[in-house]
């Protein structure tokens, strides 16, 4: 869900989220999934997702630096044309 992106984009009442043992909430710049290949084909919420899934098992700050991994190998030398900032919160 984008947040604060548009004054005028309304959302839904706030929720409370109960996470159980292992799981993972992350808040990302839509840089990660912006970010492009040398074909202009972007990384995509798919890969992301893929790259969360393959490093769930890693502290938070490895899993975050498994993803920025995964975007500069997607990426294949192209240059980063927005930020890239993660939150991540893991329930141990």
């Amino acid at each position: 869900m984008p947040l604060g992106i548009l004054p005028e984009l309304v959302s839904g009442p706030p929720a409370k989220i109960h996470l159980q043992k292992g799981d993972i909430f992350l808040l990302i710049t839509d840089g990660f999934v912006e970010f492009e290949n040398p074909g202009q084909e972007e990384f995509g919420t798919g890969r992301l997702e893929e790259a969360v899934r393959r490093a769930r098992a890693l502290p938070p700050a490895q899993i975050i630096q498994a993803l920025y991994q995964a975007v500069l190998a997607f990426s294949n030398g192209t240059r980063q044309q927005d930020d890239l900032t993660a939150v991540l919160i893991k329930r141990v």
